[in-house]
């Protein structure tokens, strides 16, 4: 089960739920996307890896950003019940109340 509906009370019902939106894998996506070109294009033109250190530093700052977004869009919970906003990311969970 979900954290949310574990930490529903007795009287109190979900009315919403809402995700992350896809815009989080925009920035990490460019950055691998630059990088991945950069090697490639220093890889045919010089034939050696040296060559492309800068590249290479942005296809590995791309691919880490890329598993930080997958993985904050499938921990990530939010909801609205008949009560309360509960939200609940990778290390935190906040309750507000009404």
């Amino acid at each position: 089960m979900s954290y949310v509906m574990d930490n529903l009370s007795p009287d109190e019902h979900l009315v919403y739920r809402a995700h992350l939106h896809w815009i989080i894998f925009a920035w990490p996506t460019v950055w691998f996307a630059l990088g991945l070109f950069g090697v490639a294009t220093a890889l045919r033109v010089t034939g050696e890896l040296a060559a492309s250190y800068t590249f290479l530093a942005m296809l590995l700052f791309g691919v880490w950003g890329l598993s930080g977004a997958y993985i904050r869009l499938y921990t990530t919970e939010i909801a609205l019940t008949s009560k309360r906003l509960i939200a609940k990311s990778v290390l935190s969970a906040v309750t507000a109340s009404s």
